[in-house]
């Protein structure tokens, strides 16, 4: 009869310590584990596009969670190069954004 009462004692103490754990509320303290940078995209006629995104775990209950950010810049045309005269005289040049590679025409 004692053994069963230690024994029914103990379950309630265990019980009672794995409800009150998983039930804590966690103030999430974060670490970062790491950062990745994507590529350049095409997001206007002004700007170039590339995702930044951070990886972090909490210390205590090792939430994993990760923070997109999208980082903007002006496109860059470093080179512009004639394509040609139209039959109206207009010339017609071009160039590619550095960053994103997309094709910008400018007509003069």
């Amino acid at each position: 009869m004692k053994k069963r009462i230690v024994s029914i004692v103990l379950l309630v103490v265990l019980l009672l310590g794995l409800a009150l754990t998983v039930s804590a509320a966690c103030d999430h303290t974060y670490w970062f584990l790491y950062s990745e940078t994507g590529p350049y995209y095409y997001y206007d006629d002004t700007y170039c596009v590339r995702d930044y995104t951070e990886y972090k775990h909490c210390e205590k209950c090792y939430d994993l969670t990760q923070d997109t950010v999208q980082l903007y810049s002006e496109h860059s045309i470093l080179n512009v190069y004639y394509h040609g005269t139209l039959s109206t005289g207009v010339e017609w040049w071009y160039g590619d954004c550095i960053n994103c590679g997309t094709r910008f025409d400018f007509f003069w």
